[in-house]
C-alpha cells in the first residue's frame, strides 16, 4: 500500500485552452510574487511544483501520452528554479519543501512502475526523480 495520495489538478495539460489560461494566470502570479510580493515567492514556487507533480501523475496514470513529456519537463524545470531561489526560503519553507520532495520522490517511484526501465518514459521519470533528489540534497 502506498503511503501517499495522488491528487489531480482540475485543469491538466490535455485541456489545451483551459490549460493555456491556467498557465497564463500562473505566470501573472509568478511575476507579481517576483516583483511585488517577494515574501510570498517561496510559497508560490512550492505550490507550482506540487501542481507540476499532480499534472505529471495525471499524465502517467491516465495514459495521456501527448502531455507526458511536457509535464515531466515542467517538473524538472521548477525543481531547478527553486534550487536557484533557495536563498529566499526560510527554515519553515525549507522543512515544508523537504517533506514535499520526499513525497514527490515516492510518487515518481510509483509512476516509474508503469513503464519498463528501458523506455523513454521511464528515463524521463528518472530525470524528474534525480532533479528532486538534487534539490533535496541542497536542503539537507
Amino acid at each position: 500500500m502506498n503511503d501517499f495520495k495522488i491528487n489531480y489538478e482540475r485543469v491538466n495539460p490535455d485541456s489545451i485552452i483551459q490549460y493555456g489560461i491556467k498557465r497564463l494566470i500562473e505566470k501573472g502570479q509568478g511575476y507579481l510574487t517576483l516583483k511585488i510580493f517577494k515574501s510570498k515567492r517561496p510559497g508560490y514556487l512550492m505550490d507550482i511544483l506540487d501542481r507540476r507533480m499532480n499534472e505529471l501523475a495525471y499524465s502517467v496514470i491516465e495514459e495521456k501520452r501527448n502531455s507526458f513529456e511536457e509535464s515531466s519537463s515542467r517538473y524538472t524545470t521548477y525543481t531547478g528554479i527553486i534550487s536557484d531561489e533557495l536563498i529566499n526560503f526560510d527554515g519553515k519553507n525549507k522543512d515544508y519543501l523537504i517533506n514535499e520532495l520526499e513525497k514527490h520522490m515516492k510518487i515518481i517511484e510509483y509512476l516509474k512502475t508503469k513503464y519498463n526501465y528501458d523506455t523513454a518514459e521511464w528515463r524521463f521519470l528518472q530525470q524528474d526523480y534525480e532533479s528532486a533528489e538534487v534539490l533535496l540534497s541542497k536542503l539537507n
